[in-house]
């Protein structure tokens, strides 16, 4: 009898187990399914998040921290509109891949294969006219930038080449000039973002560059998206210039004054021997030409013309008016008795005209080179100014 109790009791014992572990597999599975769907969930917010991340390529985006060295302009050339340079670029960004790495264990840094670290495949310079140039690679030491704990790695590149700049001439020979340096640095993975390295100044060596011919100044440097199919990021490097106008007006434009001023010497010569008179005129005209075509040989060919242009073009018309005046008058006035006195007389007003309206000329090219001059001084101030108060 209570060995039949003890079956059954022990029975129902074994079924509420059974019912039991049913039941606590049924809440695990539960569980595990909920905690794979809260898995999912947070992924997907975060991958989420990860996707706003991205650039103009649809690519995740990587900071770069751009620092340049100008070390020295070697020339610049007028009339092939460009420049030669020697420059030394500096690129950071922040690395991932090293933040496993005890601070300071140089060694465990120093044997990372390169393979783990993104690096640019190529340095393209957008108005360069030599080749491109491969990125030299150094993993420096651990420097965090400010609000962060990653590790950077720095990208070096020395490079001297001629780039093309477009050089607005309007003003010359007392014009300003803004030579670019464009890069950028290819990658498939990536979409960079470039930033003015603000724990390491940029540096631009102006005592290195022996050029008579100019003044250098300072740089200024933007960020910009090419906004065509490749969506390029580019950085901009501008060199402000100004040409010593010395040279030119030493050996063209005083030269051309002097011609032009000797023209009117031509009515020295009595109104009667008009042979003479043309002659000696004609000739300055000419003198006055050649000069025109040697400075034509310092410029590029251009669609407008340039400030020197205008003073040269507008000097040999009054050479030519003078000239035009003593051929006419001598032609027009008929002869009688009083024939060389009307022709002094229109030689005389012919000439106060002509030298009063030269020198209002001089009047105005001096006001428009000084007006042009206090321009470019206050925006180079204001540029300045700003690099002072970002610095």
């Amino acid at each position: 009898m209570h060995s039949e109790d003890s079956l059954s009791s022990n029975g129902s014992v074994v079924k509420h187990i059974q019912s039991l572990h049913r039941l606590s597999n049924t809440y695990l599975r539960g569980r595990v399914h909920s905690c794979h769907v809260e898995k999912e969930n947070i992924l997907d917010n975060t991958l989420g998040k990860r996707r706003k991340k991205v650039g103009p390529r649809g690519l995740p985006t990587r900071e770069l921290w751009v620092k340049y060295e100008i070390l020295n302009i070697l020339g610049i050339d007028t009339v092939g509109q460009s420049f030669r340079t020697r420059c030394i670029l500096e690129a950071t960004w922040e690395e991932p891949v090293l933040n496993s790495y005890v601070e300071n264990d140089n060694t465990a840094v120093d044997i990372l294969s390169m393979s783990q670290v993104w690096k640019p495949r190529r340095v393209k310079f957008m108005n360069e006219i030599d080749e491109g140039i491969e990125p030299n690679i150094e993993i420096c030491d651990w420097d965090p930038r400010p609000g962060s704990n990653d590790a950077v790695v720095t990208c070096y590149f020395n490079y001297t080449g001629s780039f093309l700049t477009k050089m607005n001439l309007k003003m010359f020979p007392f014009d300003y000039q803004e030579l670019t340096l464009d890069f950028t640095m290819l990658t498939r993975e990536l979409d960079l973002i470039f930033r003015l390295n603000p724990m390491r100044e940029s540096e631009f060596n102006k005592r290195n560059s022996q050029m008579h011919e100019w003044i250098l100044s300072h740089t200024t440097e933007n960020f910009e998206i090419q906004q065509d199919n490749k969506h390029l990021p580019v950085f901009h490097i501008t060199l402000h210039c100004k040409r010593r106008a010395g040279y030119y007006l030493i050996n063209v434009m005083i030269p051309v004054l002097l011609i032009t001023a000797l023209t009117w010497l031509g009515y020295s010569i009595p109104s009667n021997d008009l042979g003479s008179r043309l002659e000696a005129v004609l000739t300055l005209v000419l003198t006055s030409v050649a000069f025109k075509f040697v400075v034509a040989g310092h410029l590029p060919r251009l669609s407008y013309s340039t400030l020197c242009d205008h003073y040269m073009i507008l000097s040999l018309l009054f050479q030519t008016a003078i000239a035009t005046e003593i051929g006419v008058t001598t032609v027009l006035i008929e002869d009688s008795m009083h024939r060389q006195s009307r022709i002094d007389e229109v030689d005389r007003i012919f000439i106060l005209i002509t030298l009063s309206a030269y020198i209002i000329m001089h009047i105005v090219f001096g006001f428009i080179v000084m007006r042009y001059i206090k321009k470019m001084k206050l925006i180079w101030i204001e540029q300045l100014s700003k690099q002072g108060s970002s610095n």
